[in-house]
């Protein structure tokens, strides 16, 4: 009855774990990489190990104490990652909801690692183990199995509520895991702890759960799957959740107030004109026209583009910008140099240029906001103006009390490669510090993209050019523009499903994507989103200044635009516009991949050595980076942080095993001491009892081994089953023991110390065969759980 115990909660458990699994992961988080077969093997070994633990060791409790510890630390090292994915899970679910009833939810907004580090793939598997461990331990309680069934009966409601069709084979497991649950709850014999009744309540259980599965199965193939209609019923059930929702958000308001605030879209409210955070969350971009701001530019630029969002990393459809925190450390070392990066670069570019190309370069802007809030500060690439507040490239976004004019470098691309200094030791500090923050992607298209742009090199401006011009080219041909594009479906990847399913987008769209295809080459690229427009566009005044002929530009929300900036060791950020109709479309060939001999390749990299610092143009010499899937840049040549992290966490679980260990020698060491001191004791003032403690030690070795003494067996005919039977015993000493046993525990005679120490003799020797001959488990359990050696 053990055994079917043992196999009944394990199913059952298993059940669970994988209806909950397969409901949430396939249905809600399906634009993340899961190995699926991974998490069910996981599944099913926690499972079955907790279903034997909770059945076969009789301390049970100890273990499962052991391993909820365990489950604790590693929580512990890796609570970004595992928190953090469950704010990411949470946000899928609340954007399903949001998407389906056509209503404002309140989003987890993590900062700082909490998003950085976020790893929903990790946050599964950590889930899965421990869902598996707590089922196998209630569903082997018969008192505890309504826990459970709460658990899979509410949260299935989820995918059922919104309009999301999780696949048949979810639904059947789950539903017949709650039939289960309902008939274990029904007829546990109100929670009887004997295994036998147990074991016949899970095995009917698990038998009317087949037979429903069965019978659902074959409906499904009569029945066709389009011949399901979802009840009207869970719509009033979505009502009645949307209702209360209302309820408690209006209660939230009355006390701490409304703020604005969220994932600002196209809306002309100030703090943003374009989507950067949960992107593609709009069926069509329509614009109002309201003026913006007002710009001061001179006739002769080219188009012109002026900054107002640098989003650093790209995770769950959504861009983060830079915080200040993030690049503390450089700012203060350029502190201490007294100037900044985008001063460095001005400097570059002003000490490259002739005085004729000076004229030419250097223009005038002002920007005078009207109908935008002062909430984050404007400005044009390569700014060179004096007031110190503006020259932070990182973070210069702070409300800004006035208008202000620039001067700024309206530079094109042959005129930076001549401006590239790979000496500049300032702008080397920076470029590390790019190299470390703006290689993440998702990992959703990495191996796609790497292998499309295989060929490309980026050792050079030119190449990395080369690149980037191959894949704007490539986008505008494979992808169209639209303002059109309709939302993207809940749980799939923003990138992923342009670029490879709709194929149809805005700037967003475009820029997004061609970030993460430089970055997958190990190109540092950046998205950016302000205002873009023609110096001739809606021209509402001119005049003179400075001798420069000026237009003032009236720039509405329709000039909201979306580029890149891709990083050019030796100089800084290049603005690059990928969005069809901003450039000539023309055909871009794809580099031929030379073959090379192995000794061709070490004469080539020796050749690359020795021209280190020499070629003004040669990109950064930097270790060989590789990008994870969860969008982390890792460093071949060094130890990345989730390695790390595990190392530091075996290291503190062998320490917590050693600690145990150390608990179970010390324990053994003192109540074998005091066993001794008990048997001395008894040698002097009880001898019979020192018989009976020596033969009890006997039974149990005995025991271990597989002999063990029946209730209808007198202790002759048990030294005689032994004698014939037991390997570990021979005739005579069995005869002798039982006769001692017999004279201590049922006659008045007198035990001598002989009779003692003869019977010492005997069960030390039985108890050394025995030890000899089982096994590592069995050893440890006969000598410090048992103490018989």
């Amino acid at each position: 009855m053990k055994y079917k115990l043992t196999l009944t909660n394990f199913i059952i458990s298993l059940m669970g774990v994988l209806s909950l699994f397969f409901t949430f992961v396939k249905v809600f988080l399906d634009k993340y990489d899961y190995n699926l077969t991974a998490y069910i093997l996981v599944a099913v070994f926690v499972c079955g190990v907790m279903s034997l633990i909770n059945v076969y060791i009789k301390r049970a409790w100890i273990v499962n104490v052991v391993l909820l510890v365990m489950a604790l630390i590693y929580l512990w090292f890796f609570r970004y990652e595992i928190i953090g994915g469950y704010m990411a899970f949470y946000n899928v679910i609340a954007d399903a909801y949001a998407l389906e009833f056509d209503m404002p939810m309140y989003f987890a907004v993590p900062t700082g690692k909490w998003f950085t580090d976020a790893n929903v793939q990790l946050m599964t598997g950590y889930s899965v183990t421990v869902i598996g461990i707590v089922y196998s331990l209630l569903i082997s309680k018969m008192t505890l199995v309504f826990i459970p069934l709460f658990i899979n009966i509410v949260f299935p409601v989820v995918p059922l509520i919104i309009n999301i069709n999780p696949p048949i084979v979810c639904i059947l497991l789950d539903f017949v895991f709650i039939i289960d649950m309902f008939v274990m709850t029904g007829i546990s014999k109100n929670g009887s702890k004997d295994r036998k009744a147990v074991s016949n309540v899970q095995m009917v259980s698990l038998a009317i759960g087949t037979i429903v599965m069965v019978i659902c199965l074959v409906a499904s193939l009569i029945i066709p799957q389009k011949g399901y209609v979802k009840s009207s019923y869970f719509n009033k059930v979505g009502d009645f959740a949307v209702d209360v929702y209302g309820r408690i958000e209006n209660k939230i308001i009355s006390i701490v107030g409304k703020k604005d605030g969220g994932n600002s879209l196209l809306n002309g409210n100030g703090n943003t004109v374009i989507e950067n955070e949960k992107l593609g969350q709009v069926d069509e971009i329509n614009y109002n026209h309201t003026e913006m701001i007002q710009v001061d530019v001179c006739k002769s630029s080219d188009r012109i583009y002026i900054k107002q969002f640098i989003g650093k990393e790209y995770l769950n459809n959504s861009w983060k910008e830079i915080e200040k925190k993030d690049s503390v450390n450089l700012d203060s070392y350029f502190f201490e140099h007294n100037t900044s990066v985008q001063e460095i670069t001005s400097e570059i570019i002003n000490s490259r240029l002739s005085h004729s190309d000076e004229e030419d370069c250097k223009k005038r802007m002002g920007i005078n906001y009207t109908g935008m809030k002062k909430a984050r500060q404007l400005m044009p690439v390569y700014s060179f103006t004096e007031t110190a507040e503006y020259f932070d490239y990182e973070s210069y976004y702070h409300p800004i009390g006035e208008d202000v004019y620039f001067e700024y470098f309206d530079l094109n691309m042959d005129s930076i490669q001549k401006m590239i200094d790979s000496d500049n030791e300032l702008l080397k500090k920076y470029t590390d510090y790019v190299y470390d923050t703006y290689l993440q992607t998702d990992g959703k298209c990495d191996e796609q993209f790497k292998k499309l742009l295989n060929n490309f090199k980026t050792d050079t401006f030119s190449d990395v050019m080369l690149l980037a011009e191959y894949i704007r080219q490539h986008l505008a041909k494979r992808c169209s523009y639209t303002l059109q594009p309709g939302r993207i479906p809940a749980g799939k990847d923003f990138v992923d499903y342009f670029y490879n399913t709709s194929k149809k987008g805005y700037c967003t769209y475009f820029a997004t994507t061609a970030v993460m295809m430089l970055r997958s080459k190990g190109v540092p690229a950046r998205y950016v989103t302000g205002f873009a427009f023609e110096p001739d566009e809606n021209v509402i005044d001119e005049f003179y200044i400075f001798g420069n002929e000026m237009n003032r530009i009236s720039v509405d929300d329709s000039s909201a635009h979306a580029w890149i900036e891709l990083f050019i060791d030796g100089f800084g950020w290049v603005q690059f516009d990928v969005t069809p109709g901003n450039f000539e479309i023309r055909e871009i060939e794809v580099p031929a991949m030379k073959p090379t001999s192995p000794a061709e390749e070490t004469t080539a990299e020796k050749e690359s050595s020795s021209d280190k610092g020499t070629d003004t143009t040669t990109r950064h010499d930097r270790p060989t980076s590789v990008q994870t899937k969860d969008g982390k840049s890792e460093n071949l040549k060094g130890i990345s942080k989730t390695v790390i992290k595990n190392i530091v966490c075996v290291a503190v679980i062998i320490f917590i095993v050693l600690i145990i260990i150390s608990i179970i020698l010390i324990r053994y060491r003192i109540l074998r001491t005091g066993y001794r001191l008990d048997y001395e004791e008894c040698r002097k003032n009880n001898k019979k009892k020192c018989i009976k403690y020596n033969y009890e030690r006997m039974n149990k070795a005995l025991t271990i081994a597989g002999f063990n003494r029946n209730m209808d067996m007198t202790y002759k005919v048990y030294a005689q089953f032994l004698a014939d039977e037991c390997q570990y015993a021979e005739n005579e000493p069995i005869q002798k023991i039982t006769d001692l046993f017999e004279k201590a525990e049922f006659s008045d005679n007198e035990i001598t110390d002989e009779d003692i120490t003869q019977s010492e003799y005997i069960v030390d020797e039985i108890c050394n065969r025995v030890y000899t001959d089982i096994g590592f488990a069995k050893k440890i359990k006969f000598k410090y759980l048992y103490y018989l050696i």
